[in-house]
């Protein structure tokens, strides 16, 4: 879900006055108008209740969203497990589903459906403590436009994968309010057109997933400023694997193959060097960025599976169930 009205502030706490329950036990809790109309908000009632004679207490909590908006629109991934690796030419689409505030299916007519091909340049920004510092700022160019109807079964809406880079779909309605944004990316090969060098500089690093098996080949999406050489390494506690390759500026798709006794978690480390013909001087010469992954880790996996009850009597024993894959040895906890 995108909320269209998120709230912008810090959490409050307010006391609600007291309440008597009635015969049937229930009480009515008044909750400040002005917490619900503004935004989305989550809120949290922690109650505690005393018996009229004894005085015995006894306290519970609910939690519930609540926002002004009486539509949302919300766009599962569906088969796509991954939106920031779709190979180029293959085929993809999302799925969108609006729902009222029963979360009930209902109709959405005449819906724009923008895309959007998300370009980066280096921009001087000021964070929280007034420091200056160049970070990426993302630059929207259009893309392709289209005005759809969501039907009360949703509506799967195919993207466009011919053309490699990352793209971000967003979705208003009739009066321009956003009701989704879906950033996604599409690896594959683009050379960078002339005339559209930004200055960023920095080589922006995707991997096809982020779990594999020994022996796997890992798919990297790159997003290289400029044309040179570059060194991929799989390392952990020294490099298990690398690979040399060239490429020019542009998007491109490396692959590095996991070593087969390769257990447990590394990182994909590239590093990129401008070539000594490029003509963009006015960017750092040397580039790198890395990511996590994870290999063959089933083989150390216990699977461990925790049942407990949801409730206790006081001085009552409390019963669990574990179960393990294998044999092993585990510490049991409890906190309150």
């Amino acid at each position: 879900f995108l909320d269209p009205a998120p709230f912008a502030g810090l959490g409050q706490t307010r006391r609600l006055p007291a309440a008597t329950t009635d015969a049937d036990g229930a009480a009515a809790l008044p909750i400040p108008a002005e917490l619900l109309n503004r935004a989305s908000v989550l809120c949290r009632i922690a109650a505690e209740g005393f018996e009229a004679d004894g005085g015995r207490a006894t306290s519970a909590e609910v939690s519930f969203l609540t926002s002004p908006h009486t539509r949302m629109l919300y766009a599962p991934t569906g088969s796509l497990t991954n939106l920031g690796f779709i190979p180029q030419g293959s085929r993809a689409e999302l799925e969108f589903i609006a729902v009222d505030p029963h979360l009930s299916r209902i109709p959405l007519s005449d819906l724009t459906f923008d895309v959007a091909l998300r370009r980066y340049a280096s921009s001087l920004v000021s964070d929280s403590a007034g420091n200056f510092r160049y970070d990426e700022t993302p630059l929207d160019v259009p893309f392709s436009s289209s005005v759809l109807n969501v039907g009360p079964d949703g509506l799967r809406l195919p993207l466009n994968t011919a053309e490699a880079g990352e793209f971000l779909l967003t979705v208003r309605d009739r009066n321009g309010t956003l009701l989704a944004s879906v950033p996604y990316a599409v690896a594959g090969e683009k050379l960078l057109a002339p005339g559209t060098e930004l200055a960023s500089g920095k080589m922006r690093l995707r991997l096809d997933k982020d779990s594999y098996a020994a022996g796997d080949t890992i798919s990297l999406a790159l997003s290289l400023p400029y044309d040179g050489t570059g060194l991929i390494t799989l390392e952990r506690e020294d490099v298990a694997a690398f690979s040399w390759f060239t490429a020019k500026a542009g998007d491109t798709v490396q692959r590095i193959a996991i070593p087969q006794d390769f257990e447990g978690r590394g990182y994909v480390n590239v590093s990129f060097g401008r070539a000594s013909d490029s003509r963009a001087l006015y960017m750092e010469p040397h580039t790198y960025a890395a990511a996590p992954f994870s290999a063959n880790i089933v083989r150390r996996d216990l699977a461990l599976k925790l049942e407990a009850p949801d409730a206790v009597q006081p001085g009552s024993s409390l019963r669990v169930n574990l179960r393990s894959a294998e044999a092993g040895k585990a510490v049991l906890f409890a906190v309150d």
